[in-house]
């Protein structure tokens, strides 16, 4: 816990862009799979 608290706001706000673009990025790879599959 104490690693957490020591981390900036900024860098955390960083990390959560990065895993937000991560998983959009995933999920636009597995729609355009299923979509194809459909077609």
């Amino acid at each position: 816990m104490q690693g957490l608290r020591e981390v900036k706001p900024k860098q955390s706000c960083i990390i959560r862009c990065q895993i937000l673009l991560t998983l959009t990025s995933y999920y636009n790879i597995f729609e355009r799979r299923t979509y194809g599959k459909k077609r």
